[in-house]
């Protein structure tokens, strides 16, 4: 009988990355020579939705309106006095769709959200990392989740070279901790 040679079946890869700019993570990819294309920026709708969240101390924010150009946002203040809490309308804000433009007839306000739209157009968040990390991989090899939550993946050996690419990219944004089963 011939000898056998056991050859590994491929990795158990999870990653944990912390967020990033956008440029550092179109440079990571880029250096690591993955396609940069897949760090798309991130719409202003989506952006705008991030920002929010830094916007609604002490007031309500829900959206008015939306057509193909804009959406609208009512800002509501909240206060509790005595026992109940009162609300009064703040103002309106419009955001462009197509060019992230705010319009804001409070100054202060507009400004805020003019600050935290460019903060998060530029930050990408771990999730957003993730994402792309499990893109790179689902487009160019295998990936396969082996717990229903996710978070740790099976990539056939034959896909060894393209974790190795990703793992090359940590530096700026992902950090992959592959082991061999």
């Amino acid at each position: 009988m011939a000898g056998s040679l056991l050859l590994p079946l491929g990795e158990v890869i999870a990653w944990k990355c912390a967020g990033t700019t956008q440029a550092g993570l179109v440079a990571a990819l880029k250096a690591a020579g993955l396609d940069a294309g897949i760090a798309r920026e991130l719409a202003p709708r989506n952006a705008f939705s991030r920002a929010l969240k830094k916007l609604d101390d002490s007031r309500v924010i829900r959206q008015t309106a939306e057509d193909a150009k804009s959406i609208s946002f009512q800002f509501t203040r909240e206060a509790k006095i005595g026992s109940e809490f009162q609300y009064s309308l703040e103002t309106v804000l419009t955001l462009d769709k197509h060019t992230g433009r705010i319009d804001c007839p409070l100054e202060a306000l507009a400004t805020a959200a003019r600050t935290e739209l460019d903060a998060a157009f530029e930050n990408r968040t771990a999730a957003d990392v993730t994402a792309i990390v499990q893109r790179v991989i689902e487009r160019n090899g295998d990936l396969f989740p082996i717990r229903p939550q996710g978070g740790c993946y099976f990539v056939p050996q034959v896909h060894a070279a393209l974790v190795d690419q990703v793992q090359a990219s940590s530096g700026a944004s992902m950090a992959l901790l592959c082991g061999s089963p």
